[in-house]
């Protein structure tokens, strides 16, 4: 299927159909495919979407899961199959990322991360995710103290820790 694209730009990349049967069975749509998965592993993972702008080359291998906490992206590999999976927490940043071969755990993810499943629990239910320790931090509640560790550690060469501390005493 060849997208149509805007004069001068290069057409939008195409998911390989011997990578992603399921894919080319949805007339190679990845958001058509990502929601037949979900409805048929009875799985409703609300709005799902690919990037909105006409430019962007990469439009039709990227699905977007919309949660109320951030959004979950997919990203589909152009040379093997692998399912590129990235969270974004608001107002946090990218809460994990990891990749997976199959299409049933990208769902269950995706329904875990949209109906709140802490991170710490994704971390736990599957340990391929990357899930950093300031945004486990985040989620205790206990990120400024994480983030003041990070500065008390830091090497004396980057930081005047006598300053450190003595604003850190005058903050309480």
């Amino acid at each position: 299927m060849d997208a149509p694209h805007p004069a001068g730009l290069p057409p939008a990349i195409q998911p390989d159909p011997l990578l992603y049967p399921e894919v080319a069975a949805a007339n190679g749509s990845w958001v058509a495919s990502l929601r037949h998965a979900a409805a048929d592993m009875h799985v409703d993972l609300g709005t799902v979407r690919a990037p909105e702008s006409a430019t962007d080359s990469w439009r039709l291998i990227v699905a977007s899961v919309h949660a109320s906490r951030g959004s979950f992206d997919v990203t589909l590999g152009q040379q093997e199959r692998a399912f590129g999976i990235r969270m974004w927490w608001t107002g946090v940043g990218e809460a994990a990322c990891g990749r997976t071969t199959e299409l049933q755990t990208v769902v269950n993810i995706a329904h875990a991360w949209q109906v709140g499943t802490s991170v710490a629990e994704l971390r736990t239910r599957w340990p391929f995710l990357k899930i950093d320790e300031l945004t486990l931090a985040h989620e205790r509640g206990e990120a400024v103290a994480f983030k003041w560790q990070l500065v008390r550690n830091a090497p004396d060469r980057l930081i005047d820790h006598d300053i450190v501390e003595a604003l850190s005493v005058s903050l309480g």
